[in-house]
């Protein structure tokens, strides 16, 4: 596949600019969401160190550090001036595989997630969840972003630790695409997706219980992942579909980019129309940890 019209861009004045703006806007046609696809591809070493660097210092001066609404500025944009949590857990991936200095550069980050984790052990980018008459339910695709991103840190912490066993815990006992109560949530999980960007489906939950139980040495239940596993075929291409996210491309956008239709890039064009082959891949690394 040519990477090279996003390689280039990510080197270009126009990348710069935009950082200078925000770390994250307009979708789908922003630094964020080129570096987001070539981690996707496989592909996170060829991001250029400059712009990783210059992605750092984005999010550290334009986020703040809280979430809760007693955390915040009155007239705080959440979703531009503070990260949600499956934002921050696939940018940390995605940075830490292309050789940035996320702890030296945003060592706030590390912590900042950790401190909402629900009492079912996962967060939810909903904050009406967290006040007071809130569900305290935590979201598949919030929970599963985020300990991907902490599961990626080269050293644990005990807290952390706690947090990826309690996620690992989650998904098990609601068998990765049900409620507490077994419920189906969306049979559409069960159709990988491609590109995923931060969407949830069940191949996404299987690969991180596949490496939890690598990383941790802990042991995932065969009856509590059959049901998901049925689904994969365990050889040839994987059928795979767009994320939901980005079949949407009247997105408006938010500050940046606000008005405007969301607009898609080369390479998440191509990729749209690839798509067997990375989910083949993450497949196979589920299978061999867990079928």
């Amino acid at each position: 596949m040519d990477l090279t019209s996003s390689l280039d861009y990510l080197r270009s004045a126009e990348c710069f600019d935009s950082l200078r703006k925000d770390p994250y806007w307009p979708k789908w046609n922003s630094p964020w969401w080129h570096m987001v696809l070539l981690w996707e591809l496989g592909e996170a070493q060829k991001i250029p160190r400059a712009s990783g660097g210059a992605m750092l210092e984005a999010m550290d001066r334009k986020w703040l550090r809280g979430y809760l609404p007693s955390e915040l500025p009155e007239n705080v944009n959440r979703q531009t001036d503070m990260p949600c949590f499956c934002g921050a857990g696939i940018i940390e991936q995605v940075l830490r595989e292309a050789g940035a200095d996320f702890d030296g550069a945003v060592p706030w980050l590390r912590g900042w997630g950790l401190k909402y984790v629900l009492p079912d052990g996962g967060v939810n980018c909903d904050e009406g969840v967290y006040l007071e008459k809130g569900s305290k339910k935590s979201s598949y695709q919030s929970t599963v972003a985020l300990a991907e991103g902490v599961l990626s840190r080269p050293a644990l912490t005990p807290e952390e630790v706690r947090f990826l066993d309690g996620v690992a815990n989650y998904l098990l006992v609601r068998e990765l695409f049900r409620t507490s109560m077994g419920e189906v949530v969306d049979l559409g999980w069960l159709q990988p997706k491609f590109p995923r960007f931060y969407d949830y489906d069940t191949l996404r939950g299987l690969r991180y219980l596949a490496r939890w139980k690598t990383r941790l040495g802990r042991e995932v239940p065969k009856d509590a992942v059959a049901d998901a596993l049925t689904h994969l075929p365990e050889k040839g291409p994987v059928k795979t579909e767009p994320a939901d996210c980005i079949m949407h491309p009247a997105h408006p956008g938010v500050g940046l980019g606000h008005g405007k239709r969301a607009e898609w890039f080369p390479l998440l064009k191509t990729a749209v129309a690839l798509g067997t082959v990375p989910s083949g891949k993450m497949r196979d690394e589920v299978f061999a940890a867990l079928g």
